[in-house]
């Protein structure tokens, strides 16, 4: 509303002021996205394509959110940031020249695994990992490791699924009823 009111005062014609309000908008649609969300998804590139409406406003926003990072400082103007932004515009504009969006690549095994949520049995088990001093182990909520490796041994054996070998070394002990 704030930044609608500035350009008309400002004698900015109404597809001006659009665009405006929708750097103002969305002005973090390209970072929080880039480093958020799933850019091989399909629906991820539409919804953006979506918002910026244009491949226009998409090069305003792409320029805006760059100059943003600089001037916030290194944490957040970082060569990775920049290339996952970039990664999103560069897909982002070939939508929206008509060409089709690529679909996600396969997962691995590993990957259909961990996405899957019933084996992530947070608090259920602990795992029991290898360390460094031979003879001892340390132990892990399954909760800490869920989002690196699923529960691949006896703990998803009984729920019935999970192929072995993601947790080479490691066992899981269950708590006492």
């Amino acid at each position: 509303r704030i930044a609608a009111d500035l350009a008309a005062r400002m004698g900015f014609d109404a597809d001006d002021t659009a665009v405006i309000v929708t750097l103002v908008r969305h002005h973090l649609l390209l970072p929080d996205t880039a480093t958020r969300r799933d850019l091989d998804d399909p629906d991820v590139i539409g919804e953006v394509a979506a918002i910026a409406g244009s491949v226009d406003v998409l090069d305003l926003l792409h320029e805006l959110t760059i100059a943003d990072s600089l001037a916030t400082g290194p944490t957040v103007s970082t060569e990775w940031r920049f290339s996952l932004i970039n990664d999103l515009a560069d897909r982002v504009r070939g939508a929206m020249a008509g060409r089709p969006i690529p679909e996600p690549p396969e997962l691995s095994e590993q990957q259909r695994v961990a996405l899957n949520p019933r084996l992530l049995h947070t608090n259920k088990c602990r795992l029991r990992s290898p360390s460094f001093v031979p003879g001892e182990g340390r132990e892990h909520s399954v909760a800490a490791v869920s989002k690196a490796f699923p529960c691949t041994n006896e703990c998803a054996r009984r729920e019935g699924t999970a192929p072995q070998g993601t947790l080479p070394g490691a066992e899981l002990a269950f708590p006492e009823p």
